[in-house]
């Protein structure tokens, strides 16, 4: 369980609308730099579950106002200390910011920007075709496409902070799924609660997910009270060839879940708990 299930007080020092990122933050200044911990965070959803945790949330402080710039340097320093401060891994990659310029006036715009950022002390640098070629190998910088890549400015110690174990979900009620339209037609409340997804890091890293959870059952049967959870490649599926797997529907990457009716808070926890497990291997085999 992440959360203790705690009684209203008569009073608080603070009570804060809203548990998203912006919420628990706020929090988290009040207790750690001003000593506040009769604090009360009132959340309709889950705590976590605003924008900053479900969304991708861009990290930066390549501004170039003077004002903008200071705010935002501290708060990516906040960043960087943040996971050791808290112990948890809050998924924060500084994988880098890049900005891609399309035009000579683009360009010319950004070079005047990271000579401003760069008086302020930050980090940021422009970067030619070749060298952004070189950064993002996947990038096209052929002249002769639409718009072409004509250089761009980058902040290395920029980057993302997201849920980044998970690679893809299946659920009829997603528009993606080849039931969908007709889920629409036939079970207009709802698709019911067996849920498939892919982890990052393959076989391996479904292996770490099943073994680090708690409160979720490692059980190859659905539909039961409680929730669910099975990784078919290391365990019902193990002895079949990699091509039956696919004929079959299935991937090392998948974990099959059936939803059970514990409080969906403790769900998110245990499942937070696998998803790092996850992220762990994922991140050791792309070293």
């Amino acid at each position: 369980q992440a959360w203790r299930h705690a009684e209203p007080k008569s009073e608080y020092d603070a009570v804060i609308i809203g548990g998203g990122g912006h919420g628990l933050a706020t929090a988290y200044y009040l207790a750690s730099v001003h000593g506040m911990t009769n604090i009360a965070v009132i959340e309709k959803g889950w705590l976590g579950g605003g924008n900053t945790g479900r969304n991708t949330t861009i990290i930066r402080s390549n501004y170039l106002w003077d004002e903008s710039a200071s705010i935002y340097e501290h708060a990516l320093k906040l960043w960087e200390g943040l996971a050791q401060d808290l112990n948890f891994n809050i998924m924060f990659s500084q994988r880098g910011v890049l900005t891609i310029a399309h035009s000579e006036h683009e360009l010319k715009e950004m070079s005047r920007r990271v000579h401003a950022i760069r008086l302020n002390g930050i980090d940021s640098e422009i970067l030619s075709p070749q060298e952004i070629k070189t950064f993002v190998p996947i990038m096209n910088i052929d002249q002769s496409i639409r718009y072409p890549v004509m250089g761009g400015f980058l902040q290395k110690r920029g980057g993302t902070a997201r849920h980044d174990a998970v690679a893809w979900v299946k659920h009829p009620t997603l528009p993606d799924h080849p039931s969908h339209a007709l889920v629409k037609t036939m079970l207009p409340k709802g698709a019911g609660s067996i849920i498939v997804f892919g982890l990052k890091g393959g076989r391996d890293a479904g292996k770490a997910f099943i073994e680090a959870v708690e409160l979720s059952s490692h059980l190859a049967n659905v539909g039961d009270a409680k929730t669910l959870v099975i990784h078919p490649a290391s365990t019902t599926h193990s002895h079949i060839s990699a091509e039956a797997m696919v004929e079959g529907g299935l991937s090392d990457d998948m974990i099959r879940l059936s939803v059970g009716l514990e409080d969906i808070a403790d769900i998110t926890a245990d499942f937070e708990i696998g998803f790092r497990a996850a992220a762990r291997v994922a991140a050791k085999a792309a070293e």
